[in-house]
């Protein structure tokens, strides 16, 4: 079995100013075949590399952070399972936000001839894999009539708010946005990612969290938006609403960067003793828990995972 000794990524406990985000998260690792399973390998996403620097990692039992691209990820190595049996994890850590653009309307108030050709030139080809001819039209009415980020952007914004209605339940379906009036805030983030992408400028989906402050408690729900590329870093944006959002604003918590080709959440490896065509494990996530430091205080966000399946 895989070692369950806590230990810490850095050495001692990190001083309070070090960091501004702690994320705890709590899963379990079943074989829920019956048959014993070995040599098992399970990656999971643990944060955003792109928005935050590691200040310190706890977890019981402690995994191998490895970094890939613009994401950070957990592996644990378990030797074995047998049928049924579970193994509890809990990760936790403490990160700093990256420095990050500071005047909105100053980054965006560029022309598309200041996106390098190589890049724009790539961005266009993926996008036309998703793209129909109606939105490849729209595309071209928006740059006939601004060369500037920061109007094309409200433009796109504005023509999703008239056009296509989001829904924060409705499930994910990005692939069929643009022939419905209506969609779910990850089909939203695509379709506006999409459009971007057309004309030339780079976009990526963002998949994390939102903290909703409230007087009596502060709550979490899973989110997803988007970010432009300019020359002074990524601009989020939040196509479900039509806003831009504030770069600064610690309260939306990117989790996972999807930027040219998917990234999953989970994956894993393991071989069972006999052959089945069953899948046998099985990774769940419990529950998250987000802190956010504010002056010298936390707002804490909890989601129980389990209960809201």
């Amino acid at each position: 079995m895989i070692q369950t000794k806590s230990k810490n990524y850095s050495k001692g406990h990190p001083r309070l100013t070090e960091y501004d985000t702690i994320i705890q998260r709590k899963y379990v690792i079943a074989n829920s075949s019956r048959i014993k399973a070995v040599n098992i390998l399970a990656k999971i996403i643990a944060f955003s590399a792109s928005h935050y620097d590691l200040i310190n990692y706890t977890g019981k039992p402690l995994g191998r952070l490895r970094f890939n691209g613009e994401n950070a990820f957990i592996l644990y190595s378990i030797k074995e399972l047998r049928p049924r049996e579970q193994l509890a994890i809990r990760s936790e850590f403490y990160l700093k936000r990256k420095k990050i653009v500071s005047n909105i309307n100053g980054a965006l108030d560029i022309t598309l001839d200041e996106i390098p050709t190589r890049l724009k030139n790539r961005i266009k080809n993926l996008a036309n894999l998703y793209a129909s001819r109606r939105v490849k039209k729209l595309a071209e009415r928006i740059v006939r009539g601004s060369n500037n980020l920061l109007n094309i952007e409200w433009e796109i914004l504005n023509f999703l708010k008239r056009n296509i209605k989001c829904n924060e339940n409705l499930e994910d379906n990005p692939d069929t946005i643009f022939y419905r009036n209506y969609g779910s805030v990850k089909d939203l983030a695509f379709a506006f990612n999409i459009i971007n992408m057309i004309i030339g400028i780079p976009a990526r989906l963002v998949e994390g969290y939102v903290m909703v402050r409230r007087e009596e408690y502060s709550s979490i729900k899973r989110y997803f938006w988007s970010e432009i590329w300019t020359k002074n870093g990524w601009i989020p944006v939040d196509p479900c609403n039509g806003v831009i959002i504030d770069p600064e604003d610690r309260f939306w918590i990117p989790i996972k960067i999807i930027f040219t080709k998917n990234v999953k959440d989970i994956e894993t490896k393991y071989k069972l003793v006999k052959q089945t065509l069953r899948r046998a494990i099985i990774v769940i996530e419990e529950s998250i828990k987000i802190n956010i430091r504010v002056n010298s205080g936390f707002c804490v966000g909890t989601l129980d995972l389990v209960s809201s399946r």
